[in-house]
Formats: structure tokens, C-alpha cells, sequence
């Protein structure tokens, strides 16, 4: 009798939360989303593990045997889904992949945009600016209350948008973010600080970059210094020495960045005359 209670009680509470999370599943996108699928494959095994245990139950086959294989089944599924999740948020995934840092200086912004554009690499320019179309590799999000634009409170959505853009490049991309001051205008600090902490996670999880592009003057000192204890201060150059591995492309090379003095000067010289060039380009594309 309790085995059959038991078998009864494990299968219709495993389709209660079935129910429950699958119409929530497809809202989801990204690595939530495949989490949530495994989750309800889970508990689908383990809810047939029930109608097995009820069979030996009441009629004392072997029914035992494909009920011990589906619970260990859906516990292995389960459980190495939670190690990866686990190793990734404590960091001993991140090392050597993926970033995510502050920089102060729209220029600075401007000219990394462009040159993650011209090197190829997949962005994500969540920003104030029009879109432009012509730059290969940017998928530019217009934050706006007109036309086209995604809302500066739908935050949601930029989320969304934003692992949909991670999970099309297979996590190698870099998500900037340079309109937080405008953001600021119509969510309350705590929820845009909550949106940049959930991104980051994701960004990390994936092995991307995420770029905030802001500084205490124009967001407030103490907000800033909220953010840059989960966002450090970078340079540009630290930043493209990270992701590009072979050298900056002729515009600052690795081995400089960081190095003495003299090659330190050269090379922020020279990455600073480049990004006069870029920001001058992309003036003209924007205006």
C-alpha cells in the first residue's frame, strides 16, 4: 500500500510542476531555457519512474528495475546540470574567457565598436544611438520610447534580446552597453543595476564580454561605484588585448600593452590616433 502511494504521489507531483513550468519555458531563451527543458525531461522520467514503482507495487514483477534506471536517469540529468551552473558562477569557468568590465570614455566606446567590427568579431550595441546597418557584425538595440525602439523600461526585453544575441554567436560575442545614464531616467537605479548584474551573469556564462560604457560623472559617484564592483575599470587596450588574441590588427600590439614605459606610450599613442579615426567614422555614420 505505501508503495503504491509513493508511485502516486512521485507521478502526479512530478506533472504538477510540469505544468506549471513548461507554459513558463517558452518565454525563456538562452541557457535558462535549456535548463528549464532539462528540468522538465527530468521530472517527465521521474513521474514514469512512479507508474513503475506503483506496477511493483501491486503486482511484484520486475518493474522495479526501469524505475531504479529513470530515477537515476533524472537524478544524473538533474545533477550535472546544477555542477555546471555551479562551476560557472565560481568563476573556475571564467578564467581566460569571457569579461566584463567599465569604460569611462565615450570615444574609447565608440572606437571599440569599430574595431570589434572591422576584426569580425559578433557585438551587440545596446545604446542611444541611431542604428547603423552598414556595420558589419553590430546588431544595434535603439533604445527608445519612438518608433522602432526598444523602451528604456522594458528591461526585459533587452535582456531577452540580448541572450538571444549570445546564443545565435554561441556565447563569443561582446554585449556594450553605453546609455545606462538614459536608462537611469526612467527605471530606479536598483533595477537597471539589477539588469547589468542578470546580463553580466548570462555574458559570463557564455563566454562573451559585456562593456558598460559610463563614469561617475554622469551617473552619480556613488552609483558608479556600485557598478564597478562588478564591472572593474578596464582601457581599451586591455580590453582588445583580451579579445584579440593575436594583436590589436596593427593598432596597439599585445605584447605593449601593460608593458615598460616607453612601449606603453607608443602603444596607447598610437591606439589613441586610431581612435580619433574611428570616432570621426562613426560620427559620420550616425549623423
Amino acid at each position: 500500500m505505501i508503495g503504491v502511494v509513493s508511485g502516486i504521489i512521485v507521478t502526479l507531483l512530478s506533472l504538477a510542476i510540469v505544468m506549471y513550468v513548461f507554459p513558463l519555458e517558452r518565454g525563456l531563451v538562452g541557457e535558462i531555457k535549456r535548463f528549464t527543458r532539462i528540468v522538465i525531461v527530468s521530472l517527465l522520467l521521474l513521474a514514469l519512474s512512479g507508474v513503475f514503482i506503483v506496477l511493483e507495487a501491486m503486482y511484484h514483477g520486475n518493474y522495479w528495475m526501469p524505475a531504479a534506471v529513470l530515477i537515476m536517469t533524472s537524478y544524473l540529468l538533474l545533477v550535472s546540470e546544477a555542477v555546471k551552473y555551479i562551476i560557472v558562477f565560481s568563476g573556475k569557468e571564467r578564467r581566460g574567457t569571457g569579461g566584463a568590465y567599465i569604460i569611462r570614455k565615450d570615444e574609447d566606446v565608440e572606437f571599440l565598436v569599430h574595431t570589434l567590427s572591422d576584426s569580425g568579431i559578433p557585438v551587440l550595441l545596446i545604446t542611444r544611438k541611431r542604428p547603423d546597418s552598414t556595420r558589419r557584425g553590430v546588431q544595434v538595440i535603439w533604445v527608445s520610447r519612438v518608433g522602432d525602439g526598444v523602451s528604456p523600461t522594458d528591461l526585459h526585453r533587452l535582456l531577452n534580446e540580448a541572450i538571444k544575441f549570445l546564443s545565435g554567436v554561441k556565447g563569443k560575442g561582446v554585449v556594450i552597453v553605453d546609455c545606462v545614464e538614459f536608462l537611469l531616467l526612467y527605471n530606479e537605479f536598483k533595477a537597471v543595476a539589477k539588469f547589468l548584474f542578470t546580463l553580466k551573469d548570462h555574458v559570463l556564462m557564455s563566454g562573451g564580454f559585456l562593456i558598460i560604457g559610463t563614469s561617475p560623472e554622469v551617473i552619480g559617484e556613488r552609483e558608479f561605484n556600485v557598478l564597478r564592483e562588478e564591472f572593474p575599470e578596464a582601457s581599451v587596450e586591455k580590453v582588445l588585448s583580451r579579445l584579440l588574441l593575436q594583436g590589436l590588427f596593427g593598432i596597439v600590439g599585445v605584447q605593449n600593452v601593460g608593458g615598460g614605459e616607453g612601449g606603453e606610450e607608443k602603444s596607447q599613442g598610437s591606439s589613441r590616433d586610431s581612435k580619433g579615426e574611428g570616432s570621426a567614422r562613426w560620427q559620420e555614420k550616425t549623423d
